[in-house]
């Protein structure tokens, strides 16, 4: 009865019915309350829930009935990796591996735990692993091809892909890498193939949905030369990531330096700040703003979250609001007018951030932060119209421009900040 009870459980699991498998494991277990086998996987469907308190506990009983069966420090592992608590993660899966050293599912766990903090190399070995133990492993093959695509081995990438997909041409995780390879290599029509076949194999892939967009935009010049930086950049640790904006950052100022030298000083500085200043500008607005873009194109728009379609709707809103202003100002001739248009444009960076960071403690941050200089800003703008207040119109406004500055820095800090769940 319990052999058969589990084995129904997790076909359930594995048909991604887990309200029933969750009600099946239950009966079980108020048979067999310390059945360690239905409380593990019982933890695994409580995660894919998003129950996460109740699903650490119980993969805690689980561990606690049978602390040697490996099963039960996997599927604690799989809960702390499922709600970004990596340390946790990684602790109950070197214990997995531990008691069974010779499990490629464990290997392909531990490979994700550390392919989500972008740790390559130890992401590679594992897969690597689990390959050796079983060279079919869908989940290890499918993760050493990202892997080597991030570490820049794109003919290795290349090959291991072709591989996974002569073993399993149904593979949706390997033509959804194979699409971002095709990305990598600047060829956004043959990724779009690519990443159509993952959907049609799974239709909720994110991984496939997130390539088909990025090269459904890419077909154009502008987006497509910003996607080969963003994939560079993601190619980078993050330490080496904020070299490059401290960099930028102090290039930046080195050229308002010249440019207070003289006359020749701002020539030479002045096209190079603007082009600073757009590519920072263009850096946070081009996802969204290609996005909005992409609602017109009958196939895209159905491919965009909630979050994108909001984030296009606000950059969208801002934009027309800068454009409006604008054509006011130059028809009023008006300098108080034309600062709503500035307002309006500074606003697009924080605004952008809020959607790309992530949901919980960094985004609601940057809601407030950008919420902050909103009401500063309009506050400021206010008080420049009445002629006794305009000083502290002044000073607000130098507010704003130093939140304006700063939020480029402050926003790439929060979106590399995961929050756990639950």
């Amino acid at each position: 009865m319990g052999t058969a009870s589990f084995d129904r459980a997790l076909l359930l699991f594995e048909q991604s019915r887990f309200a029933q498998a969750e009600s099946t494991l239950r009966s079980l277990l108020s048979e067999a309350p310390e059945n360690a086998r239905a409380q593990a996987l019982l933890a695994i469907t409580l995660t894919r829930l998003e129950r996460y308190a109740e699903a650490i506990e119980t993969g805690q009983q689980a561990i606690a009935a049978e602390p040697d069966m490996p099963f039960a420090h996997y599927a604690l592992a799989d809960v702390h990796y499922h709600r970004d608590a990596y340390p946790e993660a990684e602790q109950a899966i070197t214990a997995a591996l531990q008691l069974d050293p010779m499990n490629e599912s464990f290997y392909s766990l531990q490979g994700g735990i550390f392919a989500d903090q972008e740790r390559w190399p130890a992401a590679l070995a594992a897969a690597e692993k689990g390959l050796a133990i079983d060279a079919t492993h869908t989940g290890c093959s499918t993760l050493r091809a990202l892997c080597l695509k991030q570490l820049n081995r794109l003919e290795e990438a290349a090959a291991s892909i072709e591989s996974s997909l002569l073993q399993d041409p149904e593979n949706a995780l390997a033509h959804a890498n194979q699409g971002w390879l095709w990305l990598d290599r600047g060829q956004p029509k043959q990724a779009q193939v690519s990443f159509q076949e993952a959907l049609r194999l799974q239709p909720d892939l994110d991984w496939a949905r997130r390539g088909m967009i990025q090269s459904l935009k890419a077909t154009n010049v502008v987006y497509g030369a910003f996607l080969r930086y963003a994939l560079w950049m993601s190619k980078l640790s993050e330490g080496r990531r904020w070299l490059v904006i401290a960099l930028l950052v102090v290039g930046f100022r080195i050229l308002r330096i010249v440019a207070q030298t003289g006359p020749i000083g701002m020539a030479v500085a002045a096209p190079l700040i603007f082009l600073y200043l757009s590519f920072v500008l263009f850096s946070w607005v081009a996802d969204p703003l290609f996005n909005l873009l992409l609602r017109f194109n009958r196939y895209g728009r159905l491919l965009l979250s909630k979050d994108e379609l909001a984030a296009s709707n606000w950059i969208g809103g801002l934009l027309l609001t800068a454009l409006l202003i604008a054509g006011s100002a130059i028809a009023l001739q008006s300098w108080l007018v034309a600062v709503g248009c500035a307002i309006a444009l500074g606003m697009i960076i924080p605004t952008s951030a809020v959607y790309q960071c992530s949901a919980g403690w960094p985004r609601q941050t940057m809601i407030v932060y950008s919420g902050s200089m909103a009401g500063l800003a309009l506050l400021g703008w206010a008080l420049l119209w009445i002629p006794t207040t305009q000083s502290g119109g002044i000073v607000l406004l130098a507010l704003f421009v130093l939140g304006f500055l700063a939020s480029s820095l402050v926003a790439n800090v929060l979106v590399n900040r995961t929050p756990r769940k639950g």
